[in-house]
């Protein structure tokens, strides 16, 4: 495929008249790395994308490829964050009351380290014209998926849609309580056909194992993943009754030709976060693996 030049984002070039695309980044705890090596992968191919929508962890490179970093640039600073820094506690006296405690964890870390680490500007991503983009938080209050449009995003908005209910608290912004929506979907596949994707590419990172996993870790692991890899599936078989009526000549969401499917993702589960913790992996490892995924579509 030849290249196209782009701007950093990803966005058409000038003159573009081609398929409009939709990247999806969809969320994977502390193992995002692999999504940045599959997003350099794409861009090296001369892809670029209308819309970028993004849930969990996804956000994280949603935001830094709106803050203006190149592929490059994500991976470097992916390579070079410590996964500790992921971990912060909350004050002892919460421990000391756990039938109130609201999580195992605060996002301090992610705030004070991770974001800045990676490069995250949100007045940068909220100047972005070329394309559009849209982020999933959970608003526990009304228990509704909400998505938020770049323009609107900050880092409020940011942390919540990583806070997994149980690892870090809710955030409350007014009158609302926000956290993670990967419970109730880890990819928003149809904001991007109900904003005239012609092609999906969706990353996706959480594992879909037939292992049940024992332990409080593996417990919660599979809870996430029967949630989100059925949500997942809903969305599958929604799009495929999308294509059947265009394929008998209705026009569904101003589309009159079939929606196109890319799904990157790896062919064996990734470690699990506290691996990547341990070191017993690594982001350099991890990049690697999403490059050559994204490579071989």
């Amino acid at each position: 495929m030849a290249t196209l030049s782009h701007n950093p984002h990803g966005a058409p070039p000038e003159g573009y008249t081609g398929a409009r695309r939709s990247l999806i980044l969809a969320g994977g705890g502390m193992r995002l790395s692999y999504q940045a090596g599959a997003i350099r992968a794409l861009l090296e191919e001369g892809l670029c994308f209308s819309h970028v929508d993004s849930t969990s962890g996804g956000l994280l490179n949603h935001a830094m490829l709106f803050s203006g970093l190149s592929p490059v640039q994500m991976c470097d600073r992916w390579r070079t964050l410590n996964p500790k820094d992921f971990v912060s506690f909350l004050p002892l006296d919460q421990y000391l009351k756990l039938e109130n405690i609201q999580a195992m964890g605060s996002a301090d870390n992610i705030i004070d380290k991770v974001i800045p680490h990676l490069g995250i500007d949100m007045d940068k991503v909220n100047a972005v014209d070329s394309m559009e983009g849209t982020f999933n938080v959970c608003n526990y209050t009304h228990k509704v998926n909400e998505v938020i449009h770049h323009k609107e995003m900050d880092v409020d908005f940011l942390v919540a849609g990583m806070s997994l209910p149980g690892v870090w608290p809710p955030v409350k912004k007014g009158n609302f309580l926000y956290h993670d929506s990967a419970f109730m979907r880890n990819a928003n596949l149809m904001e991007a056909v109900v904003r005239g994707a012609e092609e999906l590419w969706l990353i996706w990172v959480l594992g879909n194992t037939n292992e049940y996993k024992g332990g409080f870790l593996g417990l919660y692991v599979n809870m996430l993943e029967v949630s989100a890899n059925g949500a997942l599936h809903q969305e599958f078989k929604m799009i495929d009754e999308i294509n059947s009526r265009i394929a008998k000549g209705e026009q569904v969401y101003g589309h009159t030709r079939p929606i196109v499917l890319h799904l990157i993702r790896p062919e064996y589960p990734l470690p699990l976060d506290p691996d990547l913790y341990l070191g017993r992996t690594d982001n350099a490892t991890l990049i690697n693996m999403g490059y050559a995924d994204a490579k071989n579509i």
